[in-house]
């Protein structure tokens, strides 16, 4: 393990440790530790992405650890059942390759769908609140609610959002499942006229990234375009997905 790697993991579980303190001594109002908590699982959902490959077993395990400790936490305070997206055991206790923790396709597109619903671009505290009214908590709950046009619809009938922006969002989403794509890529890969994983996997990478390129250059929707080599990337995911759901 690297010095790098070491003060990383060294760093999440101070702030674990620091973050179960101040529940304890109920030192801070529990929404803002909630955002804290939050803000932690989101950091490091984010490092496991960025550094996956690069991670022994052991090391893997103990980000496990980290994870069932944010959903206890959470857990505790709020007594929700769901906190999928902390949850990760069930996806990384098989079916690691090599020496390495290289996750399957399944396990990376369940982690992404599961992430809060205001991390989605576009839901603020107003859309939150009204999709809450209605059991949609997070990423997963939306696409569980929001499976085909009937269902959209009366999402729509009972929140008053509309049913043009339940499906952007629900597109959105869908391109979550891809390793490497948030908000802001998904919103330029819509704009590509890329709506879905199914689309994305049909796709010529390097036509879609000049197109995307082109694009960009127009609206400036991203700060840093991926890659020619990681679109190609987002389309073999896309195409390794649909073969998964094709054999369901």
């Amino acid at each position: 393990m690297n010095s790098s790697t070491n003060s990383m993991l060294d760093f999440f579980s101070n702030s674990i440790s620091e973050l179960s303190k101040t529940k304890s001594s109920k030192s801070e109002d529990l929404e803002g530790l909630l955002k804290k908590i939050d803000n932690l699982t989101s950091r490091l959902i984010q490092y496991y992405y960025d550094h996956e490959r690069d991670l022994s077993n052991p090391n893997i395990s103990k980000i496990v650890g980290f994870f069932d400790g944010l959903n206890t936490l959470k857990e505790e305070i709020v007594g929700v059942e769901e906190g999928e997206y902390f949850n990760l055991q069930k996806k990384f206790n098989s079916g690691f390759h090599g020496g390495h923790g290289v996750k399957t396709v399944k396990r990376i597109s369940t982690v992404k769908t599961s992430r809060e619903i205001t991390s989605i671009k576009g839901i603020g505290p107003k859309y939150a609140a009204k999709l809450q009214k209605v059991g949609i908590h997070s990423v997963t709950g939306l696409l569980k609610k929001c499976v085909d046009k009937k269902s959209i619809r009366f999402v729509s009938e009972q929140t008053g959002i509309s049913v043009s922006m339940l499906l952007k969002w629900t597109n959105l989403v869908d391109l979550y499942k891809i390793r490497g794509v948030g908000s802001e890529y998904s919103i330029l890969l819509e704009e590509a006229g890329v709506y879905t994983v199914k689309a994305l996997g049909k796709k010529n990478s390097d036509d879609l990234h000049a197109k995307m390129v082109k694009i960009n250059t127009q609206k400036k929707i991203v700060k840093q375009l991926p890659s020619s080599s990681k679109v190609a990337d987002f389309v073999k995911q896309a195409v390794a997905l649909n073969k998964t759901k094709n054999k369901k």
